[in-house]
């Protein structure tokens, strides 16, 4: 794989991780509110 693929594929893991951990954040947040 070139570096810019590399690259690509970890900046998309970072954002899934990212999205993930606010969702669950959220649900969290949710389910303290109820």
């Amino acid at each position: 794989m070139s570096k810019k693929g590399i690259r690509a594929l970890v900046y998309v893991s970072l954002v899934s991780v990212a999205i993930w951990g606010a969702t669950g954040y959220l649900v969290m947040e949710a389910v303290r509110a109820l």
